[in-house]
């Protein structure tokens, strides 16, 4: 809750496997964001409160399934 992350490249939540990541009030910088990347991944990332700012693309479901909330 609170605080901040900064990736210098990509982050991954399910990659190859099933993840989840959540965030409350916090400020999240990336390149990219990945949520469910390779086929037969999951992943659930929820952002709540706080800034999600990527310098390229979200990827939701990209070759596995995905699922990205955001609420305040």
């Amino acid at each position: 809750s609170g605080g901040s992350l900064t990736a210098s490249k990509t982050i991954f939540v399910g990659q190859v496997g099933g993840a989840s990541f959540a965030s409350t009030n916090a400020a999240i910088q990336a390149e990219e964001l990945f949520v469910g990347r390779q086929a037969g991944a999951s992943g659930v990332a929820t952002v709540s409160g706080g800034s999600l700012t990527l310098s390229k693309d979200l990827h939701v479901g990209a070759l596995g399934t995905g699922t990205f909330t955001v609420s305040n």
